[in-house]
This record gives structure tokens, sequence and C-alpha cells, in this order.
């Protein structure tokens, strides 16, 4: 489940009934279970980030307990965030980077020290404006999703600015 920490969301195709109507299903991940008396899917939660859980569904009728269908799942990872460069220009800076996900879906931010504001967006390169010239920055790519958050750092500084001053 992208957008839930800890979470396993299992579908599965209706058993036949072979004669006798299916009552539930039995949905088991890890160690927790759910029985499903509508439809043909569950969520299952309270797992750990980035855990492989090891999934079974069993169809019940009054004949008792179906042959297992299994499978694997995975829950979301907590994002990992790798700087792969930037640049800068006497007001400005863009930083690159990617981001492995970990399966969900991740928001993206871009800060710098010296009271230089945040950029928010793309999860592969954001840019900051209104630098001061000449100045070391220190940049912080934050990836945020639902099993957490990940941040790394650049170090930079802005080009000199010059001109010809007329009076």
């Amino acid at each position: 489940v992208g957008d839930q920490a800890g979470a396993v969301r299992v579908t599965w195709s209706p058993a036949a009934d072979n004669g006798r109507p299916v009552t539930k299903y039995v949905v088991t991940a890890g160690d927790r279970s759910v029985d499903v008396n509508e439809g043909t899917a569950a969520t299952l939660d309270g797992f750990g980030a980035g855990e492989t859980v090891r999934v079974e569904v069993r169809a019940v009728n009054e004949a008792g307990d179906g042959e297992p269908g299994t499978a694997t799942a995975r829950t979301v990872a907590t994002p990992v965030v790798t700087i792969t460069g930037s640049s800068v220009t006497f007001n400005t800076a863009t930083v690159t980077f990617s981001v492995d996900a970990g399966g969900g879906t991740a928001a993206c931010t871009l800060s710098a020290d010296n009271g230089a504001g945040t950029a928010t967006g793309s999860c592969s390169s954001l840019q900051l404006g209104n630098l001061r010239p000449s100045t070391d920055y220190t940049f912080t790519v934050t990836a945020n999703n639902a099993a957490g958050s990940d941040t790394k750092t650049t170090t930079q500084r802005t080009k000199a600015l010059y001109g010809t001053a007329t009076c």
C-alpha cells in the first residue's frame, strides 16, 4: 500500500464454489489474519517498513478450507536520497538527485541554510533562487513517504558577481 506505512493489500480472483458456495476467505500475512466475507481484497497492517511478508489466501465453504493461494508482498520502505550533482550561479542553485521511493510515493524538498528558503516539487531536481553571491551554502534534500524520510546534504559556494559600477 503505497500511501500507508507497514501495510500490504492483497487481492485475488474468486474461487470456484465446486457445488458449495464460498462463505468466506481467510487471508493471512505474517502473523496477522483476517476473514473476508464479501469481496476479494483485504489490507493487513502492522508490519515494519520495507518488510517482505508471505501472504496466503484460503477459500472456505461448508466442506472446509480450500488449498491456499500464496504470494509475497513488501511494505513501503523508507525512501533513499542520492544527490547526483549541483550547479550554481551567483544567485541560484540547482541540486539534482535521485530518490528510491521504497515502493511508495515520495514528496521532495530542497532547503538551504543562511535563510535561503525552500523549494518543493520534483524528486529529481530542485532549484533555489535569491541566493547571495560568493556565499557558502549547505543544501539539504529531503524525501518523505508513508514509511518515513531520508535527508542528504551537499555544500557549494555561489559564484562571485562581477560588474562595472557607473557613477
